[in-house]
């Protein structure tokens, strides 16, 4: 038996299971029985899973205002200055390590087989991309001489 919501405005229908004394209101000596059609349970997540996910969250949070802070005791007019130098020691080492992981595991750089003979084309897109990089690091080395800490670690996020 189906019957529809009170509600004019409620579209759901809601399945009402007959009562014990269904049978004898209509003069059947069968029991009626109804199939409840269950949904499977839903699966979840593992907890070791939900764990781990959730630890490399707040390590990241917390590698994030722990530099952040650094930074800022770093780049003081009486400490060190040096934003744009700072970004080329970031860009330098980043360039390096990288390099030396493409010559110790290429395999790690798929995208590397797929532009080969392409240097000219790969080079177009990418030194934009590297120029704005070096930019946006330099820009936000500069900030931390000027904004607070609260202010950078919410821009950050």
């Amino acid at each position: 038996q189906v019957s529809a919501c009170r509600s004019a405005r409620c579209p759901v229908r809601y399945r009402h299971l007959p009562s014990p004394h269904a049978a004898a209101m209509t003069n059947s000596a069968a029991p009626q029985t109804t199939s409840m059609t269950s949904a499977p349970a839903p699966q979840g997540i593992p907890a070791l899973e939900v764990t781990k996910k959730l630890s490399l969250c707040m390590a990241y949070i917390v590698v994030s205002a722990s530099l952040i802070r650094f930074n800022k005791y770093l780049m003081t007019k009486d400490r060190f200055p040096y934003s744009m130098f700072l970004t080329a020691c970031h860009m330098s080492v980043s360039f390096s390590l990288c390099l030396l992981l493409y010559l110790f595991k290429p395999a790690a750089f798929p995208g590397v087989a797929n532009s080969a003979g392409k240097k000219v084309l790969v080079m177009k897109w990418m030194a934009p991309i590297g120029i704005a990089f070096a930019a946006s690091l330099f820009c936000s080395n500069q900030a931390y001489m000027y904004c607070s800490v609260i202010f950078l670690q919410f821009m950050k996020e």
